[in-house]
């Protein structure tokens, strides 16, 4: 069997490691950084994306690791346009919306990887 390389050690990638070695398929991560970046570029995460962390067990770490948020405001410019409830999230194990840098979502991926 061809071996499989994903390519980005950011969340998304190593997202796509952990479900691919979950799955029995072991990969191999080629990333241009050394490690979790030092600059976050997304400041939390939705509910869908702690229920793929959950699907690999690294969902209880991340709300652990990360601040709930209950409630929270949409701007463009200096002009609310929207707003975001936790209460208004229905259908999902995980209703949160999570404060959590990105700089600690790779680490939390990185470590569930290696384990």
């Amino acid at each position: 069997m061809p071996g499989i390389v994903v390519i980005g050690a950011g969340p998304t990638g190593l997202t796509v490691a952990c479900e691919l070695h979950r799955r029995g398929l072991p990969c191999r991560v080629v990333a241009q950084s050394s490690g979790p970046t030092k600059n976050s570029r997304a400041l939390g995460m939705f509910t869908r994306s702690l229920e793929v962390l959950h699907g690999f067990g690294a969902a209880d770490e991340a709300i652990a690791r990360g601040h709930p948020i209950e409630v929270g405001s949409i701007y463009s410019g200096h002009r609310r346009v929207g707003g975001l409830t936790a209460a208004s999230l229905v259908g999902t194990r995980r209703a949160t919306l999570l404060c959590l840098p990105q700089s600690e979502t790779e680490a939390l991926l990185e470590e569930r990887l290696n384990a």
